[in-house]
């Protein structure tokens, strides 16, 4: 398994009393829930019964997103991403009528907050709510963007849901499959006293997961000596020992400045997403405190270009010297062990490899004799000859050597490359020789 929430309460998070200086231990002390919930045994008419058997199956599927798009026909088509793909549920409702898909696409923006009086969506709205069924909480990021032109007579809906079930409980880096190598050099890191470590990945590659993993690691060494904050959007796993925020991103920069005059160690910030954001963080980690955080972008070097353009120029320096590690990663879809087939590598994949290596400029392993290759019928034990995914990671250190170079006045971006310890081909040629996912899995 490898892989996220506003509460439906709302939760005002105190310090236990016998532990104010370093615990997170929380009380809450719950309110009236509010409207963005969306209760499956309350739901109202047949057409939210349909949505709730959808997200219902989603969830049994652990599917991450699931789409609905209206047809030419005004019926819409229901999508499941799973294991990284598009697909059509392999059970549960596929397709909705004209009059259902209307009245559960007014539903989810109203209940969202995207359109919360109900008048015509004529630009692209976002929204979030909060989905139960009596066994489980799911937090969801709504997206709907209309397909057709305002002035048209009929209304066409494309909505996108993202979905973040709520976990419970600590989770460290072996939960998660991560490389030996770099989980050893994360756990390493973690042993600092102050620095700016900072994970980057796409959408979707895992990262609140991975950094969730770090905070674990972090409160299994030194327990309660410690004192971790993390600033979420939204909370995903709640985590004892650690006090969990649960902010929007936008106010972020604010709860920052309060969080520095509230006796941190550590500080778990969600995602470095604005200049305020990235200097607040630079500052932090100068001034004695270990800041997590995350970014996007493709890899390491990127992670780094991504927040220098947040930071005003005069505060480089500070940021090169602010840093700790930086960690790339992507997730990769692992083949069922009980149906994938082995067989020498093909030609095409040979050249593929080589051609990869070639342009990049990277020293690299050639392919295994024998790679795996996913049954895409699949068998009782998967999905289409697929088992979940695994993380592949690059790791950048921030040694002297890289921080001279990356605070002088036009970086090297090349040769700053140069220093991973470990790069995201040599993480996944690993999975690849362990049999553990197909060549066409490298990240390229």
């Amino acid at each position: 398994m490898y892989y996220n929430l506003l509460p439906s309460k709302i939760i005002i998070r105190l310090p236990c009393r016998n532990q104010l200086n370093k615990s997170g231990g929380t009380i809450d002390v719950t309110a009236v829930e509010g409207n963005d919930v969306f209760h499956a045994m309350r739901a109202r008419t047949e057409a939210q019964q349909t949505l709730a058997r959808i997200l219902e199956n989603a969830a049994a599927q652990e599917t991450t997103d699931v789409g609905i798009v209206p047809q030419e026909d005004g019926s819409g088509r229901v999508y499941f991403r799973e294991n990284q793909d598009l697909a059509v549920p392999g059970r549960g409702v596929t397709t909705l009528a004209r009059d259902d898909l209307g009245e559960i696409t007014r539903f989810l923006a109203s209940v969202s907050g995207a359109n919360p009086d109900s008048v015509r969506i004529r630009d692209p709205k976002d929204g979030q709510f909060t989905f139960r069924d009596g066994k489980q909480e799911i937090f969801l990021r709504c997206s709907f963007i209309p397909l057709v032109p305002p002035g048209l007579d009929q209304e066409r809906i494309s909505i996108s849901l993202r979905l973040l079930p709520k976990k419970r409980g600590l989770l460290l880096l072996k939960d998660l499959n991560i490389d030996s190598q770099v989980e050893e050099e994360i756990i390493n890191v973690l042993s600092y006293s102050q620095g700016l470590i900072v994970l980057a990945g796409a959408t979707n590659s895992g990262k609140s997961t991975t950094i969730t993993a770090f905070m674990g690691e972090h409160l299994k060494r030194y327990g309660i000596a410690k004192k971790r904050i993390s600033l979420e959007d939204p909370i995903e796993r709640n985590i004892e020992g650690i006090i969990q925020i649960n902010a929007a991103s936008e106010d972020f920069p604010r709860y920052m400045r309060a969080l520095l005059r509230h006796d941190p160690d550590v500080i778990w910030v969600g995602e470095i997403r604005d200049e305020d954001t990235a200097e607040i963080c630079v500052k932090a980690a100068i001034s004695g405190h270990l800041v997590l955080s995350t970014v996007h972008a493709t890899d390491t070097v990127m992670a780094y270009r991504a927040i220098a353009s947040r930071v005003d120029a005069s505060r480089l320096f500070d940021l090169s010297e602010s840093l700790a590690m930086l960690i790339g990663q992507r997730l990769v879809k692992t083949v069922c062990p009980h149906c994938s087939e082995k067989r020498p590598p093909s030609q095409r994949e040979i050249d593929d490899i080589a051609f990869y290596l070639r342009m990049e400029g990277i020293a690299g392993d050639a392919l295994p004799e024998e790679v795996v290759e996913a049954n895409p019928h699949g068998c009782e034990h998967c999905k289409r000859g697929y088992r979940g995914l695994a993380p592949v990671n690059e790791i950048l250190p921030a040694s002297r050597q890289v921080k001279a170079l990356l605070s002088a006045a036009v970086p090297d971006h090349k040769e700053i490359g140069k220093h991973r310890t470990i790069t995201m081909f040599e993480s996944a040629m690993r999975l690849v020789r362990a049999g553990r996912i197909e060549v066409s899995g490298i990240p390229r």
